[in-house]
């Protein structure tokens, strides 16, 4: 990609990328929590229809995987 445009997404305020790192932390805490809760479902015999759950913890782990990818590219250090 162009430099120019690179330029343009980078964060220099520290605390917005702490708040930026925080806020995707808390997303993959939440997507994992329920990935963990779903994923009951298809064990034991509840409400949840198992083919649903299944198909929402793989979104969920999508999701988890995403926001992970964010933090680390945020973290890292030039």
């Amino acid at each position: 990609m162009n430099k120019k445009i690179l330029k343009k997404f980078v964060i220099k305020d520290a605390v917005a990328k702490k708040e930026l790192i925080r806020a995707h932390g808390l997303i993959i805490l939440l997507s994992m929590a329920l990935m963990f809760l779903l994923s009951f479902s298809t064990v034991i015999d509840i409400a949840f229809d198992p083919v649903l759950a299944f198909s929402a913890v793989i979104l969920l782990a999508i999701v988890a995987i995403l926001s992970l990818s964010v933090v680390l590219t945020l973290i890292k250090k030039k």
